[in-house]
């Protein structure tokens, strides 16, 4: 019977693997998820192991998709975040293959980032592992890609927004080239871009520039990311309404705020309907709205 569950979770893995690689990022999590709680009554150190990775898996594709990460951090158990970041290092020699155990590494940086929030620091690590992944996978793989997607995440959370437009500029390019037009990475990249690129729109408003060149690109980046995240992610998944969220904030920045409203309300329909009502997502839309009337001084 161990054998058995073993084959299986084995089969499920490289699945869950291959699922990665064309973008099906949902598909691949729960097939980690069911690895992982087909090895749970399994004692031997290699179960635990793959085990471990198989969560570890989970976790990142939950954390890309910006799904809830509670049906991934219940497999932990009474396992800390802390104990299980442990044990993925303390294991990691065992694991076959120097890319692995870079991408692992990565996955570290990852959980130590859950418990110690965002440093500088955080974004070497991250910078260094995803340049020696280049280096032993090729520029397209998708564990290539996931790394910067990290990276440039953590730059836009850093306040870095000139530096991570860049960064999902390219990982755009690169995603496309790899897994074509339609891969969910390819969407992901697009939504960074349109996020960084309000931010960035911000800032010159705020400075009171002749010209804001950011502005303008903000429209066709979140129409393209909202049509490409509903494609591929699906409609309802919490990605898209938040890409969504964001593209009626650019277009309240872009003085379009009838458009913003329109955006809002059938946004906060379909936020009801899918999220629960202490997301902040929901808050951040309400808030959103309410500023759209008193533009329109029906508060005064």
């Amino acid at each position: 019977h161990a054998a058995n569950a073993l084959s299986r979770a084995q089969i499920l893995l490289t699945d869950a693997y291959y699922r990665e690689r064309i973008g099906d990022l949902e598909g691949a999590m729960v097939r980690q998820v069911r690895t992982a709680k087909l090895l749970s009554p399994l004692a031997d150190e290699y179960s635990g192991q793959l085990r471990s990775e198989a969560v570890g898996y989970a976790l990142v594709n939950s954390w890309t998709l910006g799904l809830p990460s509670g049906p991934v951090t219940e497999l932990l158990g009474c396992q800390s975040v802390q104990d299980f970041e442990f044990l993925l290092s303390a294991s990691k020699p065992n694991w076959q293959g120097e890319a692995k155990i870079q991408y692992l590494e990565l996955l570290a940086v990852r959980l130590n980032v859950e418990l110690e929030g965002i440093t500088r620091g955080h974004l070497v690590q991250a910078g260094r592992a995803a340049r020696r992944l280049e280096v032993l996978l090729g520029p397209e793989h998708h564990w290539v890609l996931d790394a910067l997607s990290f990276d440039a995440w953590l730059s836009y959370k850093l306040g870095d927004h000139e530096v991570a437009l860049g960064k999902y500029s390219a990982l755009r390019v690169r995603a496309q080239n790899s897994a074509g037009i339609d891969d969910v990475r390819v969407a992901l990249a697009e939504f960074g871009m349109g996020t960084s690129t309000i931010h960035l729109a911000s800032a010159e408003l705020a400075a009171q520039k002749d010209e804001n060149h950011h502005l303008q690109g903000i429209r066709p980046l979140f129409e393209s990311a909202v049509s490409r995240l509903t494609a591929s992610a699906g409609p309802n998944s919490r990605l898209t309404l938040h890409a969504r969220l964001n593209q009626a904030v650019g277009e309240g920045l872009c003085d379009r705020h009838a458009n913003k409203q329109v955006l809002l309300k059938e946004l906060l329909v379909d936020l009801e309907h899918n999220l629960p009502p202490s997301d902040p997502i929901r808050f951040t839309a309400l808030r959103g709205l309410y500023e759209t009337y008193q533009y329109q001084g029906r508060f005064e």
